[in-house]
């Protein structure tokens, strides 16, 4: 009887290791374009915003209540703006060194094994923080539209 010979995994796991840091690009790409795209909705909010203001009041003197409203929206998606694009605590795909110096002792399939674990962990981490970002996003463009037409309402329709 022979004995069972371990197979050494390194290669494969490092295939596996390149992939889950590509996947951590893919997450840090998109959360940088909701980034862009939130900042470009809260752009075009300040403009809304700015004309509406030029307009609270018509000809007769009276305010235009439907302005205010799609200005209250507004400045609503700029506050949900900023809040989505704040400041978070991101995990990295790698881990500090210093804090595991264990990491030096572990022979290359282990290490290569406990990085893979060590990204998945940031990954999902970081893709839940994307996806409360894309909801909030799509809830502002939904604001920023109904703010939209209503300002459109107040400049062209109501009298």
């Amino acid at each position: 009887m022979s004995k069972a010979k371990i197979t050494d995994n390194t290669q494969g796991l490092a295939g596996l290791l390149s992939v889950v840091m590509v996947q951590a690009q893919v997450i840090q790409s998109a959360d940088n374009a909701t980034d862009s795209k939130a900042n470009n909705l809260m752009a075009a909010s300040f403009v809304i915003i700015a004309l509406l203001a030029t307009q609270l009041r018509d000809a007769a003197g009276d305010w235009r209540y439907l302005a205010i409203a799609s200005m209250a929206l507004e400045v609503l998606v700029v506050g949900l703006v900023m809040y989505l694009t704040r400041e978070r605590n991101y995990y990295g795909a790698l881990v500090d060194i210093d804090e595991h110096k264990e990491y030096f002792t572990l022979n290359d399939s282990l290490l290569l094994a406990q990085l893979v674990e060590d990204a998945n962990f940031a990954n999902g981490h970081n893709e839940q923080i994307l996806g409360d970002k894309q909801k909030l996003y799509r809830i502002s463009i939904f604001i920023f539209l109904a703010g939209f037409v209503l300002g459109l309402v107040s400049l062209f329709i109501a009298v």
